[in-house]
């Protein structure tokens, strides 16, 4: 295939576009609420070495211990909210424009690999329209895959042009590209194995000694590199992901036996490769049951295809070494999602975008081996019906990626489907619920709220749901009820005691308002709602220093807010700190000219003397 490359990649960036045009049009859902839309320590550089320090999930209102340490995910977010404040089109574009890098990087990866373009093209174009690849670039969080795998290609192609002309800068930016790839997402630990797996079958021709030696030479750094992260990881956040079996219990039953997890990563693995090819029946959460023996057909189906792959990638290391490196390229990557150790989350379509690019180098491999067979056929020819089939197919995934994307258009889409395909999926009623009770449905949220309940009868979320509901209902003591059992549930959680504050304020109820209010700040420090229920009911307790100095905290991370700039203003008004007090004020109708109530305050400060 005679054309150049710049047009090839052209292409590939117009397949990414086509396929996922209609992703710039679809809101913010799910994860986005708390890790965007709703974090105020996104919209600010200011706060980013929080980010540093702690787990991505324990900074924002919603907290929970994931053991996720992926700081430059969260400057992703600001960037794009200091550009885009909270449009979710400038958020799905760094979105698109990522996965459009990461399958110009499969391209470029596999043309300085195998020097073949038929085979770069193919895997490339395939990559850029996979359906199973919809929840990683529709859904604005599933970046942290995209943006991961983006470095991690990018690291993996400099090293290479390193090897080529030896300049020992690009061998550096290989290194920070790999180090940026870590603080994105943890899977990309496994880059300095793809790089033994490049050097092995590719690079040394399957010569033990030459790997040896570079192994002590080239690859040293990428493995300082990764001991550097772990150390890191280590220090801020720990291994508390590995102690996440409670996550399971919303879409996955634990198993019985010693080995449950060996054979339940299995048969999800085969799962997953089962979607890599026929990728139908695509949701958003899926329920598995553990595999609790050896000789479960799903097990033994998983085995013989593990098996027969592996058979496959030694038996053609030789003569065919870039196939076997595609499925090399799966093992390795698929390795950190697989379960095997559990990790908190047991399946999603975002874990295949890395794993998937061996899957495509193999079809791309495969096709172009098919189109130089050239049996004779009388009416056909051969390599063009080759060519045609390909090339349907991927008319055929980017269609489906198209449809699939309408899907997560926003959060009643995403889950009035999902729970169409998967009932039983607890996730799915639970976040239902949470859209029909933003839309003041309140009936239907108790209804969905009650499903997920007979699903997982110890769910601390339905609670915290049903206790918000009689709120809004103005059932205050139920609400009490409900919040006082999801903190039975999970004591450890601040977002139920903060709601519990809420209801307490409304009852007049300021000390218990306040202790509740301090608990949730004690389980959470980042949960501000608690912070301002807490000035709240320190003001209406007559305790004035201590709501002001709340208060303060508040601005500190919610500086824009004119109703809070009114309220602290009264407190120093009331204290006789009248330059205190006329400056919050004055803030106030900065930020809300027409706000009567800040220019009736100003008011009380006429033939008043301030310094």
């Amino acid at each position: 295939m005679q054309v150049q490359k710049s047009a090839l990649i052209a292409l590939i960036i117009l397949a990414c576009v086509i396929s996922y045009s209609n992703t710039l049009f679809s809101n913010f859902l799910w994860d986005d609420t708390a890790l965007i839309t709703k974090n105020p320590y996104i919209r600010s550089f200011k706060f980013l070495p929080n980010f540093f320090t702690q787990d991505i999930w324990n900074i924002g209102p919603q907290t929970m211990i994931s053991g996720y340490y992926r700081p430059l995910l969260a400057a992703s977010f600001t960037l794009d909210y200091l550009i885009w404040h909270t449009n979710p089109f400038g958020y799905h574009l760094t979105n698109l424009i990522f996965h459009s890098l990461a399958s110009i990087l499969v391209f470029v990866l596999a043309q300085m690999l195998f020097k073949e373009t038929v085979i770069s093209f193919f895997s490339a174009l395939l990559f850029s329209v996979h359906p199973i690849h919809t929840e990683a670039v529709s859904f604005i969080s599933g970046r942290v895959d995209v943006i991961c795998l983006a470095f991690f290609l990018l690291s993996l192609v400099l090293f290479l042009y390193y090897l080529s002309n030896k300049k020992f800068i690009l061998y550096l930016l290989s290194l920070i590209c790999f180090f940026v790839s870590l603080l994105v997402k943890e899977m990309a630990i496994m880059l300095p194995f793809v790089v033994l797996a490049v050097d092995y079958l590719i690079l040394s021709r399957q010569d033990f000694k030459k790997v040896f030696k570079n192994l002590l030479g080239l690859h040293l750094g990428f493995f300082a590199v990764a001991a550097l992260y772990l150390l890191m990881r280590t220090l801020f956040v720990g291994w508390s992901f590995f102690k996440l079996k409670p996550f399971y219990a919303s879409n996955f039953t634990s198993g019985t036996t010693a080995l449950w997890h060996l054979f339940t990563a299995i048969k999800i693995l085969t799962y997953y490769l089962r979607l890599l090819i026929f990728p139908y029946g695509l949701k958003a959460d899926y329920v598995f049951a553990a595999a609790n023996f050896l000789f479960e057909p799903a097990v033994v189906l998983g085995i013989i295809v593990l098996l027969s792959l592996l058979f496959i990638a030694i038996i053609n290391r030789k003569n065919n070494p870039m196939f076997s490196f595609s499925i090399a390229w799966f093992f390795i990557t698929v390795l950190p999602v697989s379960n095997l150790i559990p990790s908190g989350n047991i399946f999603a379509e975002r874990f295949m975008y890395t794993p998937s690019v061996g899957f495509a180098i193999a079809i791309g491999f495969l096709f172009s081996r098919l189109r130089k067979m050239n049996p004779r056929l009388l009416f056909l020819n051969w390599r063009h019906s080759v060519t045609l089939i390909f090339f349907l197919i991927i008319i055929w995934f980017g269609r489906v990626s198209f449809e699939r994307n309408k899907v997560w258009k926003n959060d009643f889409t995403l889950w009035y489907e999902t729970i169409k395909a998967t009932p039983g999926s607890v996730r799915s009623h639970l976040n239902l619920a949470n859209v029909y009770y933003q839309a003041n449905l309140l009936d239907k949220a108790i209804e969905e709220n009650s499903i997920a309940l007979k699903l997982h009868p110890q769910s601390y979320y339905v609670f915290n749901n049903v206790g918000n509901i009689y709120l809004k209902r103005g059932l205050i003591d139920e609400a009490i009820k409900a919040y006082k059992i999801a903190i039975g549930i999970s004591p450890d959680k601040a977002l139920a005691y903060s709601n519990l504050a809420t209801a307490y304020g409304k009852k007049g109820m300021y000390r218990e308002s306040i202790e509740a209010s301090l608990t949730a700040l004690k389980n959470n420090p980042y949960q501000d709602d608690a912070r301002y229920n807490l000035a709240l009911s320190y003001a209406n307790a007559g305790f004035t220093d201590k709501a002001i100095e709340a208060y303060e905290e508040y601005l500190k991370v919610q500086p824009d807010l004119p109703g809070v700039h009114l309220n602290v203003g009264y407190l120093y008004y009331k204290k006789g700190n009248f330059p205190k007090a006329k400056e919050h004020w004055l803030k106030a109708v900065r930020l809300s000219p027409n706000l009567p109530e800040a220019k009736e305050a100003l008011k009380l400060l006429k033939g008043v003397e301030i310094n």
